[in-house]
């Protein structure tokens, strides 16, 4: 199974829905997973969650009733808790052994939760899942090791590579128009911002530590 999760963040319904089309037609790989009032978003987009989760603060009292009364696969939360509600949906697709992950949704007006749901891709990351947290102008994911990203396929124009936990040492990019052979990218630093594919696929290369990989457009 594979797992598109929409959190309660800024995504317009048709948006998602264009983006996630060609997924959800293939209804035996893709499920749908509604975070709070992402769950109204994946209403509004045509979409029908086959898991809902939260402590649905979000929502309103008639919407949250609804919620619970039309989709059984539910784990209702505390409000008063340690962790996110996109924390805990990240957590339960771990335990639902999710094959790849696609999060929509988890970035808005809010830094705070943006920044800890950039955190969180390393939840399905020590796991060994694939994931992926999209909007409109964003494809981010976390890697370490090797990544190739064709041209044809790039989310944008651009592809910024910022450390996630300390330097990454031992970094080298093939294809790119700044390219870097056995670098290191120190952690408060902007140097990886901004680079742009000019081969047919770009090439990163990491010996040591990790990487956010932002493809980005304006």
């Amino acid at each position: 199974m594979k797992l598109i999760i929409v959190a309660g963040g800024s995504c317009e319904p048709d948006w998602l829905k264009e983006n996630t089309a060609p997924l959800v037609k293939k209804a035996s790989v893709w499920k749908c997973m509604g975070v709070d009032a992402g769950t109204l978003t994946l209403l509004k987009a045509g979409l029908r969650p086959d898991f809902v989760i939260g402590d649905f603060d979000s929502v309103t009292p008639k919407e949250k009733e609804r919620i619970l009364k039309d989709f059984p696969q539910q784990t209702v939360l505390q409000p008063e808790k340690d962790d996110t509600d996109t924390e805990a949906a990240l957590r339960l697709a771990v335990q639902l052994q999710a094959e790849e992950i696609r999060i929509f949704g988890a970035s808005g007006s809010r830094l705070d939760h943006t920044l800890a749901n950039l955190r969180l891709l390393d939840i399905p990351f020590q796991a060994g899942i694939p994931a992926t947290m999209e909007n409109p102008n964003n494809r981010i994911r976390l890697m370490n090791g090797e990544l190739h990203i064709s041209k044809k396929d790039q989310y944008g124009r651009y592809v910024s590579l910022l450390p996630f936990d300390g330097r990454a040492r031992g970094l080298t990019l093939t294809g790119f128009k700044y390219p870097l052979v056995d670098g290191e990218i120190p952690f408060a630093t902007s140097l990886g911002i901004s680079n742009e594919i000019t081969g047919e696929e770009g090439v990163i290369r990491l010996r040591e530590g990790r990487l956010l990989v932002m493809e980005t457009c304006d």
